[in-house]
Order: structure tokens, then sequence, then C-alpha cells
């Protein structure tokens, strides 16, 4: 119809990269914890910030 799939679409793109990021910084936070134990709260929440809360 438009010439486009779902997947081309904004709607469908948005909300997979913000999985992914979610999904890189849980990673990270995850390492950090192995690495050097327990992390502060505020570095933890630094860390879980979103991308939307950032720009």
């Amino acid at each position: 119809m438009l010439g486009i799939t779902l997947q081309q679409t904004r709607v469908y793109q948005e909300p997979k990269e913000e999985g992914r990021e979610e999904g890189q910084r849980s990673l990270i936070l995850r390492q950090l914890n192995r690495r050097v134990g327990e992390l502060p709260r505020e570095v933890r929440s630094r860390l879980l910030i979103k991308k939307r809360d950032r720009t």
C-alpha cells in the first residue's frame, strides 16, 4: 500500500531500540556488580536512566 513494511516504521523501531538499550544497561549493571560488588543506589539509578529522560 505505502511501499513500506511494519519493521520500517517508527512505531516499530523506537520500542525495539529502547528494548535494546535497556538490555545493554542491564548487562553493564550485572557486569559491574560481579567485578566490584554491590553498587551504590545513585550509581545504579544513573545507569538505569531511560533515553527519553536524558534528552
